[in-house]
């Protein structure tokens, strides 16, 4: 058990001695504090990094694939994937990526820190080297509760964040007991997976990605634009792009990223704005406290919007 994903994608990757002669792989929608924490690594150890870029938008886990197996060079110590991104709201095929990468003797950390409760998944199948997760996201768990998976043989390669009394005790006690700490948030994640059986777990993934594919195609038609990657592609997060006219004209696409989300919030509506390839895209959720009418809010919001760009451009 470690705080956040943050500390756990810390402890692996700070944990691995780089040579000059080694790349970090990963792709170019990589969690931003994590591609910090490669470059810092990077610069520290002299090794290399390689980025490759996913075309969108996506039609199929396919070309992410594709990507992946034809890019992969023999020298790489460790490929990073997301298993759902935060900022573009894909779920990566990592159980292939895995396959491709164990057949070039390539380490994999699966940044999951999205996936606990909100896709179905098996760490077993998946055979990552790391897998890391967030308990406090879709399982609803207190804040600062989160896992950290390594293969039993890589155990005593990974050194904790902090270093105390359960240093080389074992695996669960080198991070478990850095010092006087509150545990109340690990405990809580019981709770929390009592009232997921209870519900039903399966039940309320199903439900959550219907919903956000539904609500995701509504938007889409409501704006007439298009989704950042295919349904298939989607957990219960989406992307859907913003019509082009509240933004093609801004001086700075990531200002008026800003600006956008100012002005919906301004009309109680709070959602991300995404800046992904020049165009900005909302990105939407959906879990047990949401309905349809959410997105319908949304939809009405952004159409004020561009009736009030449209009749400023016009005066």
């Amino acid at each position: 058990m470690v705080d956040n994903a943050t500390v756990a994608a810390n402890c692996v990757i700070r944990s691995i001695k780089f040579k000059p002669t080694d790349t970090i792989y990963i792709l170019n929608i990589i969690y931003p504090a994590v591609r910090k924490m490669v470059n810092h690594v990077a610069a520290e150890s002299g090794c290399q990094i390689q980025e490759e870029r996913l075309p969108f938008p996506l039609q199929s886990k396919e070309q992410i694939i594709e990507i992946v197996r034809n890019t992969l060079g023999s020298n790489v110590r460790l490929a990073i994937f997301d298993h759902i991104s935060s900022g573009t709201a894909l779920v990566l095929p990592v159980k292939e990526l895995v396959q491709i990468c164990h057949e070039k003797g390539v380490a994999v950390l699966i940044d999951a820190a999205h996936s606990i409760a909100h896709i179905p998944f098996s760490i077993r199948d998946i055979d990552p080297d790391y897998y890391l997760s967030n308990c406090h996201k879709w399982l609803n768990a207190p804040k600062t509760s989160a896992i950290l998976y390594a293969k039993k043989e890589l155990h005593e390669t990974l050194i904790p964040p902090i270093i105390s009394h359960g240093y080389r005790m074992g695996f669960h006690a080198g991070f478990l007991w850095p010092g006087t700490r509150n545990y109340a948030p690990f405990l809580g994640i019981l709770t929390a997976l009592d009232f997921l059986d209870a519900v039903g777990a399966q039940r309320i993934m199903k439900r959550n990605h219907d919903l956000v594919v539904e609500a995701a195609q509504f938007l889409a038609r409501a704006w007439n634009t298009d989704l950042l990657a295919s349904a298939d592609l989607l957990g219960c997060l989406a992307c859907i792009r913003l019509p082009s006219v509240l933004y093609e004209s801004a001086d700075s696409v990531s200002e008026r990223c800003v600006e956008v989300a100012t002005e919906l919030f301004e009309r109680k509506v709070e959602v991300p704005i995404k800046e992904i390839d020049k165009q900005l895209y909302v990105r939407i959720s959906a879990h047990i406290h949401n309905q349809l009418s959410d997105y319908e809010a949304l939809a009405n919001a952004v159409h004020q919007l561009v009736a009030k760009c449209q009749t400023d451009v016009a005066s």
